[in-house]
């Protein structure tokens, strides 16, 4: 049985940065570069820092929250099945793709192993593409004003392919790929509770 050394321990980076940027195929209200329109953006940053302000008042307690706070609440209610389909297949291939990566780290491994972790890679490089393009490009996913939206599945996905995003932007996909697994852990808990409609 051959052992080597593992040449390309960045596949996986490089698949799935290669989904993403496909799904966010630039098209109507797209600049040129692919990159979202600032509606999208805007719509984005007011959700996150909503939420950002309701986890800072719930560390701070009862007595010490301010009267006047903004409250987000989600509610993990049914998913339409076709979503929660495709969000749990997309983050358990992640998921997989990751643990697999970090078993094998930079250790040799065999030729078969070697062959099943690109298997791996490219499961979650095409079911992170297919649930882009479904749910997260403006062009061809969800409307902006789209209940499905507000769900903590949707939210807890869209961070982990941020979190997956940012740290292959920054080359630290190493030290992120704990967190980014515990992401990934928390948004198939939370379909799981959700069902379907």
């Amino acid at each position: 049985m051959a052992f080597f050394k593992r040449r390309r321990p960045w596949r996986l980076t490089l698949c799935i940065w290669a989904a993403l940027q496909v799904a966010f195929v630039a098209g109507p209200g797209f600049a040129t570069r692919g990159q979202a329109p600032s509606r999208t953006i805007e719509a984005l940053l007011r959700r996150r820092d909503a939420i950002a302000r309701v986890q800072a008042l719930a560390l701070l307690g009862p007595g010490m929250q301010s009267a006047g706070a903004e409250v987000v609440r989600m509610t993990n209610s049914p998913l339409p099945k076709a979503y929660r389909d495709a969000v749990v297949a997309a983050a358990e291939a992640l998921k997989d793709a990751l643990d697999a990566e970090e078993t094998a780290g930079n250790a040799y491994i065999s030729q078969a192993a070697e062959a099943q972790l690109a298997a791996k890679e490219k499961k979650a490089g095409d079911l992170i593409r297919s649930y882009g393009q479904s749910y997260i490009s403006e062009k061809t996913g969800l409307r902006p004003d789209d209940k499905l939206r507000e769900s903590p599945v949707f939210y807890f996905m869209d961070e982990a392919i941020d979190i997956f995003r940012d740290a292959v932007q920054k080359n630290t996909l190493p030290k992120q790929r704990l967190l980014l697994i515990g992401k990934l852990r928390q948004v198939l808990e939370l379909a799981e509770q959700a069902g379907t409609v």
